[in-house]
């Protein structure tokens, strides 16, 4: 029997004694038990949960090819449980009835995928980021009064900026990267009867819950904008949402863009006739002007409220250690429970002592994994 036992983010060296002993009496009868600690980085990124899986996965082939009649035991902690969840995706057939438990211990379980319109979402984010150039103009202009530099220097430093900025929402760039993502954060689908034990007040849990329910309220804010379709100019904003390639995109950016002064023109123009009380020139300015400012606001206001959203996106993504990127902003991300309804999750009633996350030591989840290994093994052992 092989328990092998993998530690969640900045947890590296950890041990788990009474979990140990936990298990060891559950196993108890069925031969010689091996725990083993597997060890990883302990670094909060995808990037180190990924090569642990990786290491984790041939691990446990390597056991199978040494061991073929060796049980195997797999118990998680916190990020633990994702990289137990990514190493057996795939490998589960070769294992086969060797794999007889798996227990997951406070696991922050994350779903994503990739929102149903990307390149209407990145072409949005790009008009939105665009729109906010004038910003960068008159910081540039302060940061020149305030430093004291030259012209030259205020224009070396804008287009700098500028070209970072821009470059940022590259949409093939941000597609390329929400498509990354979303295959390294998707859950794996692991359809196993383990176990899952939380406890009440988890700070980890709680948190990312609480976000989560926040970042489904902007989600849904989001999509209802990328809905909204203007009665007016709708072939501006078709070219927005369906333009590829840089030349494409650009041209349908500009069109967008150039609604925002012909909106100001003709709203002007429709104040000072009425202000005057030229009325058949204020109604014919009318139209036009209702026109234009609809389309602006829909099109280029729109991309401008989805930029501003983008922070709520990257900020569900910050605990599984992903810096902000406006990738995040092209990500469905939902808080899951279980991998498969086939997985039994366990709410305790008593809080873990100290750090409630830490349910490993937790009396009443040891009771749970005690009780869980010992039905598991139980077939074996008639």
């Amino acid at each position: 029997m092989i328990v092998t036992c993998v530690h969640g983010t900045w947890a590296r060296g950890s041990r788990w004694p009474a979990l140990a002993q936990a298990v060891a009496d559950a196993t108890a009868g069925c031969g010689p038990i091996d725990i083993q600690y597997f060890e990883w980085s302990g670094r909060n990124s995808a990037g180190s949960r990924a090569r642990a899986a990786d290491a984790l996965r041939r691990t446990l082939l390597r056991h199978r090819q040494h061991s073929p009649d060796a049980r195997h035991i797999l118990i998680a902690h916190s990020h633990g449980a994702n990289i137990v969840l990514h190493a057996l995706e795939g490998v589960t057939d070769v294992l086969g009835s060797t794999l007889s438990g798996i227990v997951l211990l406070s696991p922050p379980l994350l779903d994503c995928k990739v929102v149903d319109e990307p390149v209407a979402a990145a072409n949005r984010l790009l008009l939105g980021a665009v729109t906010t150039l004038p910003l960068l103009v008159s910081a540039s202009a302060w940061a020149r009064a305030a430093l004291g530099i030259s012209q030259l220097a205020q224009l070396a430093l804008l287009l700098l900026v500028t070209t970072g900025w821009l470059l940022l929402f590259r949409p093939d760039t941000v597609r390329c990267r929400a498509e990354w993502l979303a295959r390294d954060l998707s859950l794996p689908r692991l359809n196993f009867p383990g176990l899952i034990v939380r406890a009440p007040l988890d700070e980890a849990w709680f948190a990312l819950a609480s976000v989560s329910a926040f970042a489904h309220a902007a989600r849904d804010i989001w999509s209802r904008v990328l809905e909204v379709r203007t009665p007016f100019r709708r072939d501006d904003a078709r070219r927005v949402d369906e333009a590829r390639g840089a030349g494409p995109l650009a041209r349908a950016v500009f069109e967008a863009l150039v609604l925002v002064p012909l909106s100001v023109t003709f709203v002007e123009q429709l104040h000072h006739a009425g202000a005057e009380g030229r009325w058949a020139t204020a109604a014919l300015f009318l139209p036009p002007a209702l026109m234009f400012v609809t389309a602006a606001l829909v099109i280029v206001g729109g991309a401008l409220l989805l930029l501003l959203l983008l922070p709520t996106f990257s900020f569900l993504l910050w605990p599984f250690g992903i810096l902000p990127t406006p990738a995040a902003a092209l990500l469905t991300v939902s808080v899951v429970r279980a991998p498969t309804p086939s997985w039994r999750v366990v709410d305790l009633t008593t809080p873990a002592f100290g750090w409630r996350h830490s349910v490993h030591h937790h009396p009443a989840a040891l009771v749970y994994v005690h009780d869980y290994l010992r039905d598991a093994l139980a077939p074996a052992d008639v």
